[in-house]
This record gives C-alpha cells, structure tokens and sequence, in this order.
C-alpha cells in the first residue's frame, strides 16, 4: 500500500512571554505567522498539492496554521489529535496512527523537534535529521508492509520557498 504524508510545523506564533499567554499550548499564531503561513499554503497549492484530510496538534498555534492551511486548500474540516501535541508520543507510535486508507494524502501540523524525529524514523530509521523550519513542509511517499511502514522523502519545502510560490 502507498500513500502519501504531508508533514507540516506550524507558524509563526507569540512568545511563551506574550501578554494573555498562561502556558505553551495556548501561544496563538501572530498577524505575521498567520500571513507567512497563507503564503506557504498557497506555494503548496501552486504545487498541485492535494490532501483528503489535515490533523493537528491540539496546540492553539498548530489548530490556526491547519485551518489556514485547509483553507488555501479546500480541505472541509481539520481533526485534532492528541497524539500530536509537542512531545506527546514517540515517532513509532505516531507511524502507528496513520488510517489503513490507500491512496490518502495526509497533512499533518505538528512541532519540533517531534517533525524531525518522526521523518528520520520513517525515512532512515533514525539517521536522517532535517530541521523544520515554522511553516516549513516534508512530503513523504509512505509504502506499507504487514511489519513496517517505511518513507521515502519526495520533497522538503522550506518556508521561503514556499512563500516565493505562493
């Protein structure tokens, strides 16, 4: 089975110390996160990139980055999972939530360095350490075993490439 995987860290968000911010998950994306990250996504949409669902952290800044990212690409609705928020779960048990559906193209809208560690544990067990930059994006062709599920890197799309396209 194959089928493709859209890893995404959200925007620009406010400082930990930002008037109004009680605590980490609350940070919300600022005027410039919210604008960079249209950009990138329209730069995704000029790619021709298509998804059939976008999954979010339940943090406030990954929520706002996919319902900008679901709207540039008229995806309906955003899905919220736990399993996503910052340092929540380990990259073998994320690769264990993916959807038994081939032929699905997933975005999801996560953190660093949990983006990080989840594409090196699907491309190269491990070995390959790409940084994310906010609003960058890694597109991955999953192909699914019975015992494993492995990921070839098809592209890595920094964030100023992505706003240039856009």
């Amino acid at each position: 089975m194959v089928r493709e995987l859209f890893l995404m860290r959200h925007g620009v968000a406010a400082d930990a110390s930002a008037p109004g911010v009680e605590a980490d998950a609350v940070r919300p994306l600022t005027a410039e996160g919210v604008s960079r990250t249209a950009a990138a996504a329209r730069g995704l949409r000029s790619l021709g990139v298509r998804v059939d669902a976008i999954w979010s952290s339940p943090y406030v800044r990954t929520r706002q980055t996919a319902a900008v990212v679901a709207e540039e690409l008229g995806v309906a609705s955003v899905h919220v999972v736990d399993a996503l928020a910052s340092a929540a779960t380990p990259p073998s048990v994320r690769i264990a939530l993916l959807p038994p559906t081939e032929g699905s193209a997933l975005l999801w809208v996560g953190h660093e360095p949990d983006l990080s560690d989840l594409l090196a544990e699907l491309t190269a067990g491990g070995a390959l350490r790409v940084a994310f930059k906010k609003a960058a994006v890694a597109h991955v062709l999953l192909h699914e075993s019975p015992r494993r599920v492995l990921g070839e890197l098809i592209a890595f799309y920094p964030p100023r490439a992505l706003r240039a396209l856009g």
